[in-house]
C-alpha cells in the first residue's frame, strides 16, 4: 500500500509522484483496487492533487484512506470529486 509522507508540497511532489508511479507499475493489473493511506499527511498544498492524478492515470481504481479534512476540501474545490475516491476509517 502507498502511504503519503507527513509533508507534501511543490518541493517534494515530483519525488513522491515518481516513487508512487514506480510502485503502482510494479503491481498486478488484475488487482481490484489500490489504496493510498493519507493518515500521515499533515502539511500539504495543492501539489497533492497533481500527485494523486498522476497515480490515478496508472491505477484508476485507487482509493484514498483516512484523508485529512483539508484534502477533501481541495478535491471538492478543484472539482475532482468524481475522480478521487475517499474511504474514511
Amino acid at each position: 500500500m502507498l502511504n503519503f509522507p507527513a509533508k507534501l508540497n511543490h518541493d517534494n511532489a515530483p519525488m513522491i509522484r515518481d516513487h508512487g508511479i514506480a510502485y503502482l507499475k510494479s503491481l498486478s493489473k488484475f488487482a481490484d483496487r489500490q489504496e493510498v493511506d493519507a493518515t500521515p499527511l499533515k502539511e500539504f498544498d495543492s501539489s497533492v492533487l497533481a500527485v494523486l492524478l498522476a497515480w490515478l492515470r496508472i491505477y484508476p481504481n485507487m482509493i484514498v484512506l483516512n484523508p485529512p479534512p483539508k484534502l477533501a476540501v481541495l478535491v471538492s474545490v478543484y472539482g475532482l470529486s468524481d475522480l478521487i475516491s475517499f474511504n474514511k476509517s
